[in-house]
C-alpha cells in the first residue's frame, strides 16, 4: 500500500501568521514566523519544548507515527521535512549570532 504524500508547503497557508519575540528582538535579522497557532499546538498536544518555527510540521509527522505504530522506517518523508526545517532554522540562528558578534566588535 503506497502512502500518499501531501504538499507540506501549502498545507498551512490559510492560518494567521504570528511573529515571535525573538524575531523582533534581533531587529529583523531573523524573519521567522509561526505558521501554526497556539490553540492548534495545544489541540495537537505538542509539548512546549517542540513549539518552535517548525512546529507546523509536527502534527502531520505525529499522526503518521501513530498510524504506523512508531516504526522507524515509516514516515521518512515527514521526518525529513521536519529535520530539514530544524536545520534551516539552526543555520538562521548561526548567521544571526555572527551578525550580532560582528556588530559588537
Amino acid at each position: 500500500k503506497a502512502t500518499q504524500r501531501r504538499n507540506h508547503t501549502t498545507k498551512h497557508t490559510h492560518r494567521p501568521r504570528h511573529t515571535t519575540p525573538i524575531a523582533s528582538f534581533l531587529g529583523g535579522i531573523m524573519s521567522s514566523e509561526m505558521l501554526i497557532s497556539r490553540e492548534e499546538l495545544k489541540k495537537e498536544k505538542i509539548p512546549l519544548e517542540y513549539r518552535d518555527f517548525c512546529a507546523h510540521l509536527l502534527p502531520e509527522l505525529n499522526a503518521c507515527r501513530r498510524a504506523t505504530l512508531f516504526m522507524p522506517w515509516k514516515c521518512k518523508h515527514e521526518r525529513h521535512v521536519y529535520e530539514l526545517c530544524q536545520y534551516k532554522e539552526y543555520k538562521k540562528r548561526v548567521v544571526a549570532m555572527e551578525k550580532l558578534k560582528a556588530a559588537e566588535s
